[in-house]
């Protein structure tokens, strides 16, 4: 019994990961989305790019200022400051690409 409880535990652990994984993946894509509309709309309906970037710097000011400690499996400190500043102004900067392409496409239809 002992062996089917092993196995049992870890198919519950892979589980979790795997239910982890979604929702990282689903969170990322949705914050992009977010951050999307967000720059949008900073432009306003001039698609001003102006504040759109000024949006821009104070996001990625923002990202700049945090900071993200963990607890290693160990109990040992992580810093993770690098690596979630480093995934933040990735998906920042994939957002501001998804930003001027709606905007881009935004102007092409009001001609």
């Amino acid at each position: 019994m002992a062996q089917l409880d092993g196995s049992v535990s870890k198919a519950r652990k892979i589980s979790v990961a795997q239910d982890d994984a979604i929702i990282a993946n689903g969170l990322n894509a949705g914050l992009r989305r977010l951050v999307v509309k967000a720059l949008v709309h900073s432009a306003g309906k001039r698609r001003d790019q102006v504040r759109m970037d000024e949006l821009l710097q104070v996001l990625s000011a923002e990202i700049g200022r945090l900071t993200f400690k963990a607890e290693t499996g160990d109990g040992a400190d992580a810093d993770l400051t690098v690596a979630v500043r480093s995934a933040l102004m990735i998906l920042l900067n994939a957002a501001a690409r998804d930003a001027r392409s709606d905007l881009a496409r935004a102007a092409e239809s009001m001609q």
